[in-house]
């Protein structure tokens, strides 16, 4: 039966929302996913949120008395406590369907302002409907839903003891943004990029009341990359290789993983990658300050490394990509600088001497080559050797960006529609299979700096949406796929930025109407660092500071303490 059929009572939204605060408890700050709360303000790009930091439900156990549709918003908001299975989840439940609810087939996420609870007319049942925000799965993947989704689920009641209790219901869970704000964390499963090099942060969300997050962090790390990352990284780990023992407990901030035989047959390279995936997967956790691996009665050998590697150990393998001294880049007058403000200096060659008027530029992770557009030509080269002799002529060129292999991306925008090509230095341009974008108008592509994921702007209906994809290397050929919707408040989304391994800097507009900087954490919600007016560009690394540029050609810089004005330039880029 329908939901909006005649006969049905409904409860309205607000009496569920109002049940599901009364049972929180504050215990620290909260680690947020999307909801329709407003963006949040003045959190400096790359801060640390403590990461132990989450909002511990405490679930409340059925009312004597209840009826069908008390029992039902309980249910709902008792699901978001996961202690002991959903222990008090459980209690609402009828005995013959208590233990065989499956909990672990994956998360639907709702809308509460949109919930709507009615009971059936002989009131044995009731439905929900609500708005559909995203699912996660099994795996801990966050997936957003599209514009309009809408959940339904219904559930039959019957009397047990004179009581109340959901005698049928989907599997699953069904949880309110809210709901999924305060019980999940997220993390980076750290896998190995193509070249075997880097790590790439694979991120999930996972129950934070659950004990041991560093024993379920090693056992989704040992069960591979989620389906969606999976065609774009590869693990060093042997197949087969299990934890043998029944936890990876952190003692005097040790953490000990203890690893099946399979472990051995990794020869010494694998072990040296394998080593960066669990440090780098497990120093997100603060009482971690070092990780033990260990396979069968003894520890396990790794090329270079001590028995107790440093959560510090495996700097070669960060995620982010950029060399520690890497700096800022500002188009002056008509040329190319290093660094903003007063200490800018003129990069060698002719983007430095103003012999080639630099526009779009992108500089290499290693700070020794730029790609610039002029009209639509693309421009690419060492500092000393540029030349304005085009390695591409298009008809609509995105502003470029650089993968780690010294490798140029952009997307020429033709009437047939967008082609992606990539330009290694030396080498002519290739075109990139990417099926998913035809069609579609690309508004700005930023390669990131692990080279296995792009960030996608895409103009439906006059306004600008946030995609990721991912670039799976293949002995074919490089293809761009799986493109997923990062789902934010934001309305309209123009530009972006890498502003580490797995947070973006865009330039977009609120509900305000107003363009302005934001940026989407790992996960997904949105910060606003403070208003400016009119601005056209900005710019975003890992542990520097936010750029961004006014239409009056004013730079302005966010070191967590608010806008600072600094110097003048038409354009502002880190490399990348």
């Amino acid at each position: 039966m329908n939901a909006t059929g005649f006969g049905w009572v409904r409860r309205p939204a607000w009496a569920l929302a109002a049940l599901v605060t009364s049972i929180a408890v504050l215990v620290t700050g909260c680690a947020a996913i999307p909801t329709s709360s407003p963006v949040r303000q003045g959190e400096a790009v790359g801060g640390d949120r403590e990461a132990g930091a989450f909002i511990r439900v405490l679930a409340r156990p059925p009312a004597p008395g209840a009826d069908q549709t008390q029992i039902v918003e309980g249910f709902l908001a008792a699901s978001a406590a996961f202690e002991s299975n959903h222990e008090v989840a459980r209690q609402y439940l009828a005995p013959e369907i208590r233990e065989a609810w499956d909990t672990s087939v994956g998360t639907v996420v709702y809308d509460p302002t949109s919930l709507d609870l009615a009971e059936s007319p002989d009131a044995a049942a009731v439905a929900l409907t609500a708005g559909e925000v995203a699912q996660i799965s099994g795996r801990g993947e966050y997936a957003a839903s599209g514009a309009g989704a809408q959940v339904r689920a219904d559930y039959d009641l019957r009397q047990v003891d004179g009581e109340w209790r959901i005698s049928r219901l989907p599997s699953g869970l069904l949880l309110s943004t809210l709901d999924v704000a305060r019980a999940f964390r997220s993390f980076s499963l750290m896998f190995v990029d193509a070249s075997g090099v880097r790590l790439v942060p694979d991120s999930v969300l996972v129950p934070a009341a659950l004990p041991g997050v560093s024993t379920t962090l090693v056992r989704a790390l040992l069960a591979g990359p989620t389906p969606w990352l999976a065609p774009a990284v590869t693990t060093a780990f042997p197949p087969g290789t299990s934890l043998t023992a029944a936890a990876a407990p952190i003692a005097d901030g040790i953490a000990t993983v203890q690893l099946s035989a399979d472990v051995l047959s990794a020869g010494p390279e694998a072990r040296r990658q394998l080593s960066a995936q669990l440090v780098w997967t497990l120093r997100q956790l603060p009482e971690v300050t070092g990780v033990r691996i260990r396979a069968g009665d003894s520890a396990l050998a790794v090329p270079g490394a001590d028995e107790v590697q440093s959560r510090d150990a495996w700097p070669s393998f960060d995620p982010d990509g950029l060399p520690a001294d890497a700096t800022a880049y500002a188009v002056v007058d008509g040329a190319l600088v290093s660094g903003v403000g007063d200490s800018a200096e003129p990069v060698p060659g002719p983007l430095g001497n103003g012999s080639l008027t630099p526009s779009s530029v992108a500089v290499s992770l290693d700070g020794s080559a730029a790609a610039t557009l002029s009209g639509q030509d693309l421009l690419v080269g060492k500092w000393e050797s540029f030349t304005a002799e085009p390695v591409l002529s298009g008809t609509d060129l995105t502003r470029p960006t650089w993968d780690p292999f010294d490798t140029v991306w952009v997307v020429d925008r033709t009437g047939a529609g967008p082609a992606v090509w990539r330009v290694q230095l030396g080498a002519s341009p290739e075109r990139v299979e990417a099926d998913e974008l035809q069609g579609r108008r690309v508004l700005d592509f930023r390669m990131a700096r692990d080279g296995a994921r792009a960030a996608v702007i895409l103009e439906e209906a006059g306004r600008g949406l946030l995609f990721v994809a991912r670039i799976e290397r293949e002995a074919d050929g490089i293809r761009i796929g799986a493109l997923r919707r990062l789902e934010s408040e934001l309305v309209d989304v123009r530009q972006v930025s890498w502003a580490n391994a797995t947070s973006l800097a865009v330039l977009a507009r609120s509900e305000r109407g107003t363009l302005e900087p934001f940026v989407i954490d790992p996960n997904f919600a949105v910060t606003a660092p403070g208003s400016l007016p009119e601005v056209r560009s900005l710019a975003a690394a890992p542990a520097r500071p936010l750029l961004a540029v006014t239409a009056t050609s004013q730079v302005w810089v966010d070191r967590g303490f608010g806008w600072r004005a600094e110097g003048s330039a038409t354009e502002v880029a880190y490399p990348g």
